[in-house]
């Protein structure tokens, strides 16, 4: 069964310099919403039954999650990250629970400096 797309905060701006490159909100098959990447992952909204998260993931179908952080509404998960500066801050703001280990301030995906030559 599809689940329909979270509800996202319309009309707010990210932070000014977000180092987070913004996309068009788009759902794909497993009802993840992709909004932007940043240092070679993926910024979701993932739903469950009872919470939205917050996810860094690869930027992959069926992507392998590196952090989380949830929040009760999906407007909640993405005006955290609209407000978020991964640059400077570990972790977004007011999360109820976090789903993985510690995230460093500007900390990039491990295959991300993995050098190509």
């Amino acid at each position: 069964m599809m689940r329909a797309m979270p509800t996202l905060a319309v009309g707010v701006p990210p932070i000014e310099g977000s180092p987070i490159r913004w996309i068009t909100p788009v759902m794909d098959a497993l009802g993840d919403t992709t909004i932007g990447y940043y240092g070679g992952w993926a910024l979701q909204i993932r739903t469950t039954p009872l919470a939205y998260w917050l996810v860094l993931a690869e930027p992959v179908e069926n992507g392998l999650v590196s952090y989380r952080w949830r929040y009760w509404r999906g407007s909640q998960a993405h005006l955290a990250a609209l407000a978020w500066d991964p640059e400077l801050e570990s972790e977004p703001a007011n999360y109820t629970r976090t789903g993985a280990g510690f995230r460093w301030p500007a900390e990039r995906a491990l295959w991300w400096h993995t050098p190509l030559a």
